[in-house]
């Protein structure tokens, strides 16, 4: 079994609540590897039967996915209001380097994004973990992409960690420090209309030392909010990864 995480829920209350019953805001996601031989891209759209609706709400999809040259799985809670975490593990099966990406996105609540309105605020934080094996390993990010992004409409807003290395050479974990920018507003990336989704994306190269199995576990927050005045109340939660490599 992969390793497990858990992550400490952000706390975020707004003034336009929407009905359980919109179980039609379902992610997409989507992951990208490279290298090992062959490239790859494997995407999904889920449907509601595959949610699970929080008592705040919010929703909750867990879910995995392998092949011959990695495994991973992952957690996601979201609000279409809207915020989204994401807690994703992966376990690279082969002994050369592999580029990553990981992709999740939701539709969001159009009813809070009007036209015309040109400015929001938004914020989000990520951290994470590198566990490797006796010979160690290399966690990095490609030279055209930091380790993780926050997305509008598609649009990568609110990158963290550009030019990261993270190098082990013995076995045991290593925390990729937490990074975050909360609000109040940051200008907004320029969309004119109400926004159709949000998400966020890591991208990384793993390499391990020698022998396959090393894990990466990341974990991101994103939110925007189109009108400052609507926030009651902002907490950026911190992460914190538990659990036994497997």
């Amino acid at each position: 079994m992969m390793r497990r995480f858990t992550f400490l829920t952000v706390c975020v209350l707004v003034a336009f609540p929407f009905s359980v019953a919109e179980a039609m805001f379902v992610p997409q996601i989507e992951l990208a590897w490279s290298g090992g031989g062959e490239d790859g891209n494997w995407i999904f759209n889920y449907t509601s039967d595959d949610v699970t609706v929080n008592g705040d709400n919010s929703f909750n999809l867990e879910s995995s996915f392998s092949n011959g040259y990695f495994e991973a799985d992952w957690t996601i809670t979201y609000d279409p209001d809207p915020y989204i975490i994401v807690g994703f593990n992966v376990s690279s099966t082969l002994s050369v380097p592999q580029l990553f990406t990981f992709t999740v996105t939701i539709p969001v609540d159009e009813l809070l994004f009007q036209p015309g309105n040109n400015q929001s605020s938004y914020g989000g934080d990520m951290g994470g973990s590198f566990t490797t094996d006796s010979q160690g390993g290399t966690l990095s990010t490609d030279d055209s992409s930091p380790l993780y992004y926050g997305i509008i409409d598609g649009i990568h807003a609110l990158p963290f960690y550009w030019d990261y290395s993270l190098i082990r050479t013995s076995q045991g974990t290593t925390n990729i420090p937490h990074a975050g920018k909360g609000l109040p507003p940051e200008p907004s990336i320029g969309y004119g209309g109400p926004a159709d989704s949000i998400g966020v994306e890591f991208k990384f190269v793993l390499e391990p030392g020698g022998q396959p199995g090393d894990v990466v576990a990341m974990t991101g927050y994103f939110e925007v909010v189109p009108e400052p005045a609507t926030i009651i109340l902002f907490g950026l939660g911190g992460l914190v990864f538990l659990g036994k490599r497997h």
